[in-house]
């Protein structure tokens, strides 16, 4: 009699899962949207078309979504007839979505969608997505729901893209890493880019007469900013919770208060941190407030208005109106610095460091 030899579980053949795409949905020219849509297929969205979206109307997209306008045709999600009710929300959600695209693409009169198991709080909203790129887009006028573009468990990029007329947050980005390039936000009504739980690149963009803060860093964010202007904000960059923000050649100019570092959250334990550095402030009324468990430190960087409170600590600071440095080296003597702020100093992203100018004062931003 033949014996029988047990095998090892893991020499047995197994059928193998095959994970296939599904094949894509293609949309042109004229596209008219109602109610509330899941797509489980990928979508194209090909130059010039326009999504015209009715009261309410939601796509939530779980494959990649690729939508590539062209400067000569870009692609228009608006409200499907003249002063309707809001839309809802364009929603990119989960991992299937991952490396979705978009370019030259216009959004305006939105809001987002909330039910009784889910909630979407943005004209734009991104959930659980990494790898996705947005350039050459403008988002303006959303409404009803606070922000207009949110993403959450995100990877995302931003280039040369526009924010205006945001109902509440243009740019509101929670357990997320982001980067932030050559974009503008403009007339928010509270804070142009709001950061939670968030590690965040900015460099190259401008923040306009937003009503609360150009930008905020929370809930234990950490934040690279270079080569930004901040003009007309109620304040330009504040920091709170366990939050640092790194930032290096800003110009700051006509804010009510420039720098701002506090705790708001017991549960964080800290406030907030700044280091500014190789900058310009001018206008307003004050350029660095810090409460307790907070604080500011300013290197080599212009001044026209006063900072206040003991948690400011200023060196080779001046109110000389020269743009150029009065130092070669990017950071003050380490001894100087608070350590609440060295890993950062000591961590700045190697692909940033082409942006910073050590020996220029402010961005170099025009205009």
């Amino acid at each position: 009699m033949d014996s029988i030899t047990p095998t090892a579980f893991s020499q047995l053949y197994a059928p193998v899962a095959v994970n296939t795409i599904p094949p894509p949905i293609i949309w042109s020219g004229e596209i008219i949207i109602e109610g509330h849509q899941i797509l489980d297929q990928p979508l194209i969205i090909e130059p010039g078309t326009t999504v015209n979206l009715a009261p309410k109307a939601t796509v939530v997209l779980k494959h990649r979504l690729t939508a590539m306008g062209t400067r000569e045709a870009p692609i228009r999600f608006v409200s499907a007839v003249a002063d309707q009710d809001p839309w809802g929300a364009i929603v990119l959600s989960g991992r299937g979505a991952d490396g979705s695209t978009l370019s030259h693409c216009e959004m305006s009169d939105g809001s987002g969608l909330k039910g009784d198991l889910f909630e979407y709080s943005a004209m734009l909203s991104i959930h659980d997505v990494k790898n996705v790129v947005i350039s050459d887009c403008h988002f303006s006028n959303n409404h009803t729901v606070d922000d207009m573009v949110h993403a959450v468990y995100a990877d995302i990029r931003f280039e040369r893209v526009r924010f205006e007329n945001a109902l509440s947050d243009a740019l509101d980005l929670d357990i997320s890493t982001a980067s932030i390039s050559d974009s503008y936000f403009e007339r928010s009504g509270n804070d142009a880019v709001d950061l939670m739980t968030t590690e965040a690149v900015i460099t190259g963009s401008v923040f306009k007469n937003n009503g609360d803060k150009g930008i905020s860093v929370g809930e234990n964010s950490q934040l690279y900013a270079v080569n930004n202007k901040l003009v007309g904000n109620s304040i330009g960059v504040e920091s709170k919770d366990r939050s640092t923000a790194i930032l290096l050649n800003q110009t700051f100019t006509n804010n009510k208060t420039a720098l701002h570092a506090y705790k708001k959250n017991w549960r964080y334990g800290e406030g907030g941190t700044i280091f500014l550095a190789k900058s310009v402030v001018s206008g307003g009324e004050v350029s660095a407030t810090a409460k307790k468990r907070s604080a500011i430190q300013i290197f080599d960087s212009y001044l026209e208005v006063p900072t206040k409170g003991k948690r400011v600590d200023t060196i080779a600071v001046d109110d000389d109106h020269s743009r150029s440095a009065l130092h070669d080296n990017l950071l003050p003597n380490p001894d100087l610095v608070d350590s609440r702020l060295m890993d950062q100093l000591d961590n700045i992203p190697a692909d940033l460091l082409e942006h910073i100018a050590p020996d220029r004062r402010g961005s170099a931003i025009d205009g």
